[in-house]
């Protein structure tokens, strides 16, 4: 099955911790963090609310069905990236027009309706996948045993090879059953990455994360690029410290900028840094541990 890497990977700037371990076994890394459940029980009160009665109309509609054609498209070993990229024009074309008819509003309800049912179809498909033949075809993107095809094919089309890039990025995982399971949390964060999807998708003119995503949802987005991205670059993961930085004065930046450049194998500017921690904070232990774990390094 051919992967949408080009749409999928910035959603999983969110994702699992990949800490370096020194030669010391010092693990230089970031303490796993979760949202706080009340501000995510607000966020899925609110978004319930938002949708209650609705049905989407005829411009939602042309948005709808061009994507639905992208995500089963792109699970075809035949299409072309240019034919991807054209089914990608579609769907932005189609969201261009429902801007300018309704507004923002009317195309976040669109999404936030569209990530109901796409939770809802993770949630069957991942019921239904019980034996590790299916388990491990959802995890590869490989070909689904017969008895799941159908509750796969009704998920392809809202979430393309989700599964298997999720299970990448370390928001699924196998369970001891021989199923598949969410990561604690794991929720918010499969909406989250939903939503961060679609900000990829849509014509970048709109700033679309600035209105998909509550403010909450943006500092957790900023959290997991930092703290637990596997595939986030080094400079997308020092400008979300930045951002972390402004929204909190409080946050400990140099010491997130210590650790990010250790995981990049940059040690001088990790040590660095980790000094400049210290200036802050000198009788903290475990950045005197870093400092020395970098320093090792180099």
């Amino acid at each position: 099955m051919r992967s949408v890497a080009y749409l999928l990977s910035p959603l999983f700037m969110l994702m699992y911790l990949s800490g370096c371990k020194s030669k010391n076994s010092v693990e230089v890394g970031f303490p796993i963090r979760q949202p706080d459940p009340n501000q995510v029980a607000q966020v899925l009160d609110r978004e319930k609310s938002e949708i209650s009665g609705y049905d989407p109309g005829d411009v939602e509609k042309g948005v709808l069905d061009s994507y639905i054609r992208l995500n089963r498209n792109a699970m075809e070993k035949e299409r072309s990236q240019a034919d991807l990229e054209q089914d990608l024009a579609r769907v932005r074309v189609a969201a261009k027009m429902c801007l300018e008819q309704g507004g923002q509003q009317r195309l976040h309800k669109l999404i936030t309706w569209l990530l109901g049912r796409f939770e809802r179809s993770l949630l069957e498909l991942m019921a239904v996948a019980k034996t590790k033949k299916a388990t491990a075809a959802l995890l590869s993107g490989s070909k689904p045993p017969e008895d799941i095809r159908e509750k796969f094919d009704e998920f392809a089309e809202l979430g393309s090879d989700f599964i298997s890039n999720a299970y990448n990025a370390g928001l699924i995982s196998p369970s001891k059953q021989g199923g598949l399971e969410l990561i604690e949390g794991g929720r918010f964060f499969i909406r989250l990455a939903f939503k961060v999807r679609w900000a990829m998708i849509l014509p970048e003119a709109t700033h679309p994360l600035s209105w998909l995503l509550t403010g909450f949802e943006s500092e957790w987005y900023d959290i997991w690029t930092v703290e637990r991205s596997k595939t986030a670059s080094l400079s997308r993961r020092l400008k979300a410290i930045a951002r972390l930085k402004k929204r909190n004065p409080a946050y400990r930046d140099h010491t997130a900028r210590g650790i990010v450049y250790y995981q990049h194998k940059d040690f001088k500017q990790s040590a660095d840094c980790f000094e400049r921690a210290l200036e802050e904070y000198p009788q903290d232990q475990q950045i005197k541990s870093f400092k020395k774990a970098a320093e090792r390094r180099l």
